[in-house]
C-alpha cells in the first residue's frame, strides 16, 4: 500500500452510490456499492432511466382552514307557504324590473330599503309592474269601503230580524241554520289556517331579525380566515419551495460530474469494470468458503457410505424375514409394496458425482494471491480520472449560479409580497363586503321594531278574537240554543270584522310591498344580491382566476420573472467543453485477458448447482424412524394372519422384526446430521454464488461477458467519449438552468389549480344569501299570506254570519198576550178554540175581547 487512496462518492437523486475508488494495494470491492445489470446491458443509473431530471420534490401545503357546519333552521312548517310565494313572484315579476329608490347599495356590497319604500310611495313601482295594480287595487278599494259599509250595516241592518213567526219556520230555519253554519265552520278553519301561517311567520322574522346580522357576520369572519390561509399558501409556493429549488439545484450542480460519469458508464458499459473487480477481490472470501464447504463434503460422503450400509444391511433382514420366514404369498407382495429393494439405489446416498471443491478453493486462492483484482482496478483508476476532469468543468460554475441563485431570492420575495399585497386587498374587499352585507336591509330592522312587533301582535290577537267569538257563535247558536250567547256572539264577531277589516288587511297590504320589494332585490337569481356577490369568487373558480376577472392581478406575470435567463450570454453558466484526450484510454489489454484465463479456467464450471443437482435430504419417506415403525407393525399384522396359533413360526418372524426395527432406528440420528449437512453445504454455496456470480451463469459465462463488455466501453470511449460528454454536459448545464422556468410553472400552475378554490367561498355567499332569504324574507312574505288570506276570508264570513244572525236568535213566549179569537196558540199558550162561522150568506165579523191573561206561572199571584 504505497499509492494514496482516493474514492469518489456517485449517488443518485435519493440513493447514494459510490461508483468508483482509486486504491493503493488490496481494496475490498465490497467498500463501494455499485447498482449493477445482471444482465449484461450496462450500468443500471437510476437517474439515467429518468433521463436528466432533476426535479426537485416540492413540499406540500398543509391547509389548517376548516370551515364551520351550516346552521339549519326549522322552517316551522312553512315550507309550502315559501315556496307559494316564490312561484307567484318568480312568474308575475319575472322580468319586472324594481324602480330607483326602492332598493339601493351602499359602499358596493349592502343593500338598503330605498327612501320610496320607507316612505311607503309605491306608485313608481306600481307604473312598472301594471300587473301588480290588478291585485292591489281591490284590497285597496276594500279598506276605502269598509268603513262605509259598517255604517250603512249598523244603521240599517244590524240586529233587524224579518217580522215572521220564527217558531212557525224553526224547520225551515233549521235546514238553513245548518247548511250556513257547515259554510261558516269551513271559513273559520281557513281563518284559523291564515291566523297559524301569520303567527309562526311572525315568530320566524323574530328569529331571522335576531339572527342574520350575526350569520352575516361569522361567514365574513370565515371568508378572511380562508383568504388569509390562501396567502399563507403563496408564501409556502414562492418562498419555501423557492429555497427548496435553490437548494436542490445547487446540490445537482456539485454532483453533475458523477451524473454525467455515470452515463457515460451505462451508454459505454465500462461499469463492468466495477463488476469484475468485485468478483475477483471476492476471491478470498470465496476460497474461505469453498475450504469449509470442502470438509463438510467429506463428513457429508462418508454419513452417506455410513446410511447406505445400515440400510443395505435392514433391507437384506426384511428381504429375509419377507421371503424366508413368511413365505407367503401375501409376504411378497407387501415386500414389493414397500419398495425396501431400492432403497439402497437412492440418489441422496451416492455421493459419487460431487466436483472436487479443492480445486475451487485452491483456483479461488491463487486468483487473490496473485492480485487479479488489480486488473479491473487500474481501469477504474482511468475511468476515475474522466470523473475528475469533469469535476474541474462544473466546478466554476457552481459559485455564480450561488449567487444568481440568491439574487432570485429577493426577486420571489418582492413578487410574493406584490401578490400578498393584492390578496391581503382582495381579503379586505371581501371582509368588508361580508360585513356590510350583514347590515343589508337593516332597514327592516328598523322598520320592523317594538312598534311593528306590537302590531304584528295586535293583528294576531284580532284574527284569534274573531275565531274565537265565531267558534262560540257556531257551537252555542247551532248545538246548545239554550239562549242568545250564540247570537250575540256572532254579533260581536261582525262587528269586530268590521272594525278591523282595514287595519288588518293594510297591514297585509304592507307587508306585501315590503316583501315584494326586498324578494326582487335579494332573493331572485338576477337580483342585487346576486349581481354584488359575482365581484367576488365564483363556484369552480380559483381566487386568482378572481383577481384577474377584475383585472387586480395576474398570476402569469410570475412567468415573466427572469433569475437566469438573462444570463444566457454570460460564459458563467456554459459548459466549457471536455478537453482531455481519451483516444489512448486502456481499460484492460490482452495480457491481461489471457493472465485471467490461465489462472481462472479450472474455476469456469462451478456454479452451486453442480452441488445441489446431486444432494438431496430425502434418505426414506418420510424418515428412517417412521419407517421402521411402519415395517414393524405391518410384518406382524402378517405374521399374527398367517400363523396364529403356530407360536414357533410365530416367534421366529416376530423377532426377526424386533431386531430388524433396532437395527434400522440406531441410524435415526445419523440421517439427522446428514440432512444438517446437506443444509450447511447449501447455505455455503449460496453465499459463494453471491460473491463471485452474476444471476444464474455459471463462473464462464459471467466471468468472459464483462470482459468482452470491458473491451468495447474502452473502445466506444476512445471514439466517442469526447463528444458525448460534452453533448450530455450542455444538457445537463441547460438543464439545471432550467429549473428555474419549471418552477415558475410549477408555481402557476399550482396556483391556478389548487391555491384558493372559490367554492368555500361561494358556498358561504350562497349560503349567506339563502340565509337571508329563507330566515328574513320569506317569513315576511309568508306573514302577508297569512295575513291577506285571513283578511279575504273575513268577506264571506260577513255574509254568512249576517245570515245566521237571526237564526241563532233563541225565541221564548211573551208574558203578556193579546187574546182574541184567533190568537196563535202557539204563541199565547191558550187553548185552540174554533172561530164561530155562520152559514148565511153574509158574514159576521169576529168581536175582539181583549183581556190580559196571566201566565201559568203567575196564575197563583
Amino acid at each position: 500500500m504505497t499509492q494514496s487512496v482516493k474514492w469518489l462518492g456517485y449517488f443518485l437523486t435519493c440513493t447514494p452510490i459510490v461508483l468508483f475508488t482509486l486504491v493503493t494495494g488490496p481494496v475490498s470491492a465490497t467498500d463501494f456499492n455499485l447498482n449493477l445489470d445482471i444482465n449484461g446491458d450496462g450500468f443500471e443509473n437510476e437517474y439515467l432511466e429518468h433521463g436528466h431530471d432533476f426535479k426537485p420534490l416540492y413540499s406540500e401545503y398543509v391547509s389548517n382552514y376548516n370551515g364551520s357546519d351550516p346552521i339549519s333552521y326549522s322552517t316551522m312548517g312553512l315550507g309550502p307557504a315559501y315556496e307559494l310565494v316564490r312561484i307567484v313572484f318568480d312568474n308575475l315579476f319575472n322580468d319586472s324590473p324594481i324602480g330607483k329608490g326602492y332598493l339601493s347599495v351602499v359602499n358596493g356590497s349592502n343593500i338598503v330599503l330605498g327612501k320610496k319604500t320607507v316612505k311607503n310611495e309605491w306608485l313608481d313601482l306600481l307604473d312598472e309592474n301594471k300587473l301588480f295594480i290588478i291585485v292591489l287595487l281591490p284590497l285597496l278599494a276594500l279598506i276605502i269601503i269598509n268603513p262605509f259599509i259598517a255604517l250603512c250595516y249598523c244603521c240599517f241592518c244590524c240586529c233587524r230580524c224579518r217580522g215572521r213567526c220564527h217558531p212557525c219556520a224553526e224547520k225551515t230555519d233549521s235546514r238553513r241554520r245548518l247548511f250556513c253554519s257547515i259554510l261558516l265552520i269551513f271559513l273559520t278553519l281557513g281563518l284559523l289556517i291564515g291566523l297559524l301561517i301569520a303567527f309562526l311567520a311572525n315568530k320566524q322574522i323574530n328569529r331571522g331579525m335576531s339572527d342574520i346580522t350575526t350569520r352575516l357576520e361569522r361567514s365574513g369572519e370565515e371568508s378572511c380566515a380562508y383568504l388569509q390561509d390562501v396567502s399563507r399558501h403563496i408564501n409556502h409556493l414562492l418562498v419555501i419551495n423557492y429555497d427548496e429549488m435553490k437548494d436542490h439545484v445547487l446540490e445537482q450542480a456539485s454532483e453533475a460530474h458523477k451524473y454525467l460519469l455515470l452515463d457515460l458508464a451505462d451508454v459505454s458499459g465500462s461499469s463492468k469494470l466495477a463488476e469484475l473487480e468485485r468478483i475477483l477481490y471476492n476471491m478470498k472470501q470465496a476460497s474461505i468458503k469453498m475450504k469449509l464447504v470442502e470438509k463438510l463434503q467429506e463428513r457429508l460422503r462418508f454419513i452417506g457410505a455410513t446410511l447406505r450400509d445400515g440400510i443395505r444391511g435392514y433391507k437384506r433382514n426384511m428381504i429375509r424375514y419377507y421371503t424366508v420366514l413368511c413365505g407367503m404369498e401375501d409376504c411378497v407382495a407387501a415386500l414389493k409394496k414397500s419398495g425396501l429393494l431400492s432403497w439402497d439405489t437412492s440418489k441422496c446416498l451416492h455421493l459419487d458425482l460431487l466436483p472436487n471443491s479443492t480445486v475451487f478453493s485452491e483456483t479461488m486462492e491463487k486468483a487473490f494471491e496473485e492480485n487479479l483484482y488489480n486488473i479491473p482496478q487500474m481501469g477504474i483508476q482511468q475511468f476515475s480520472a474522466i470523473g475528475e476532469q469533469l469535476r474541474q468543468i462544473m466546478a466554476p460554475m457552481i459559485p455564480p449560479l450561488r449567487d444568481k441563485l440568491m439574487k432570485g431570492t429577493f426577486r420571489i420575495k418582492i413578487e410574493e409580497e406584490h401578490i400578498r399585497k393584492h390578496i391581503n386587498k382582495a381579503i379586505n374587499e371581501i371582509y368588508m363586503r361580508s360585513r356590510n352585507a350583514s347590515k343589508s336591509f337593516d332597514e327592516i330592522h328598523n322598520m320592523f321594531g317594538s312598534n311593528w312587533q306590537l302590531i304584528n301582535i295586535i293583528v294576531c290577537l284580532l284574527l284569534l278574537a274573531i275565531i274565537i267569538l265565531l267558534i262560540t257563535a257556531i257551537v252555542w247558536g247551532m248545538c246548545v240554543r239554550k239562549n242568545n250567547v250564540g247570537y250575540n256572539a256572532l254579533l260581536a264577531a261582525i262587528l269586530l270584522i268590521f272594525c278591523a277589516f282595514s287595519f288588518i288587511t293594510l297591514v297585509g297590504v304592507f307587508y306585501l310591498m315590503v316583501g315584494l320589494v326586498t324578494y326582487l332585490g335579494a332573493c331572485q337569481s338576477d337580483s342585487a344580491w346576486t349581481r354584488i356577490n359575482m365581484r367576488d369568487c365564483l363556484e369552480n373558480e380559483t381566487i386568482f382566476e378572481m383577481l384577474k376577472r377584475n383585472n387586480i392581478y395576474n398570476v402569469d406575470d410570475v412567468k415573466g420573472i427572469h433569475i437566469l435567463k438573462e444570463y444566457d450570454d454570460d460564459d458563467e453558466l456554459s459548459w466549457r467543453g471536455f478537453k482531455d484526450d481519451l483516444s489512448k484510454i486502456s481499460f484492460i489489454n490482452n495480457e491481461d485477458v489471457t493472465r485471467l484465463n490461465q489462472v481462472l479456467e479450472p474455476l469456469f464450471p462451478y456454479h452451486s448447482n453442480l452441488y445441489t443437482n446431486i444432494m438431496c435430504k430425502q434418505v426414506a419417506v418420510p424418515d428412517l424412524q417412521n419407517t421402521a415403525n411402519s415395517q414393524y407393525i405391518t410384518g406382524l399384522n402378517i405374521m399374527y394372519g398367517k400363523y396364529n396359533g403356530k407360536p414357533k413360526r410365530m416367534w421366529g418372524g416376530v423377532s426377526g422384526l424386533i431386531f430388524s426395527k433396532q437395527d434400522l432406528l440406531a441410524y435415526a440420528p445419523i440421517e439427522r446430521e446428514f440432512i444438517t449437512l446437506v443444509d450447511r453445504i447449501q447455505d455455503k454455496l449460496r453465499e459463494i454464488d453471491s460473491l463471485i456470480l452474476d444471476n444464474s451463469h455459471n463462473f464462464n459465462e459471467t466471468i468472459h461477458p464483462m470482459i468482452t463488455t470491458i473491451q468495447t466501453s474502452q473502445q466506444y470511449i476512445r471514439e466517442n467519449g469526447v463528444e458525448f460528454l460534452d453533448t450530455a454536459g450542455k444538457n445537463v448545464t441547460d438543464s439545471l438552468i432550467g429549473q428555474m422556468d419549471l418552477y415558475l410553472n410549477m408555481v402557476v400552475t399550482e396556483s391556478k389549480l389548487r391555491v384558493g378554490r372559490c367554492n368555500p367561498l361561494a358556498d358561504k355567499y350562497r349560503g349567506g344569501g339563502d340565509f337571508l332569504c329563507r330566515h328574513l324574507i320569506d317569513p315576511i312574505n309568508a306573514f302577508w299570506l297569512g295575513v291577506l288570506l285571513s283578511a279575504l276570508l273575513l268577506i264571506p264570513v260577513l255574509f254568512v254570519a249576517h245570515r245566521l244572525l237571526c237564526m241563532y236568535k233563541v225565541y221564548t213566549p211573551p208574558v203578556l198576550h193579546l187574546v182574541s179569537d184567533d190568537a196563535c196558540p202557539v204563541c199565547t199558550g191558550l187553548p185552540y178554540v174554533h172561530r164561530p162561522f155562520t152559514l148565511s150568506g153574509g158574514q159576521e165579523a169576529p168581536k175582539l175581547d181583549v183581556k190580559p191573561v196571566v201566565s201559568p206561572k203567575n196564575k197563583k199571584e
